[in-house]
């Protein structure tokens, strides 16, 4: 993709311009941008801020952090519920740690801490997968 030319602040400068009262035609020739360029940033950005703008990144990193803790927290409760279904073949919390393991691929401590189990109660240590045994 390549890097665009203004940033966002230049281009609400640029709409700012035809706000004071140039001509548009006149605003694009002098930064160099088609009309069409120009009506699109109009539609994103126009009446904006650069506050604004500093506010909306804040609120989009703030969503993609909720979106991400989101499916962390969706990937839990199901690993969960399907511990709980196989729950007459994983009676004893260090077997449900064992079986989080090695069905779901799970980390020891993240699987630790669904079961409710201290990490150092249980003294696990991790086979290597088949496919490392090839390579090595």
């Amino acid at each position: 993709m390549n890097k665009a030319r203004f940033t966002e602040t230049q281009i609400i400068s640029i709409l700012k311009e035809t706000e004071s009262g140039m001509l548009v035609k006149d605003v694009c020739r002098k930064h160099g941008i088609s009309n069409a360029t120009y009506y699109n940033w109009k539609c994103k950005y126009g009446g904006k801020d650069a506050s604004d703008l500093k506010h909306m990144k804040e609120m989009e990193a703030e969503m993609s952090h909720l979106k991400w803790m989101s499916a962390d927290l969706a990937l839990e409760n199901r690993v969960l519920k399907d511990l709980i279904e196989k729950s007459s073949e994983a009676v004893r919390k260090k077997e449900a740690v064992c079986y989080l393991i090695e069905e779901h691929r799970l980390s020891i401590q993240r699987s630790c801490r669904c079961v409710g189990l201290a990490r150092g109660l249980l003294p696990i240590v991790p086979q290597r997968p088949a496919r490392m045994s090839l390579l090595l």
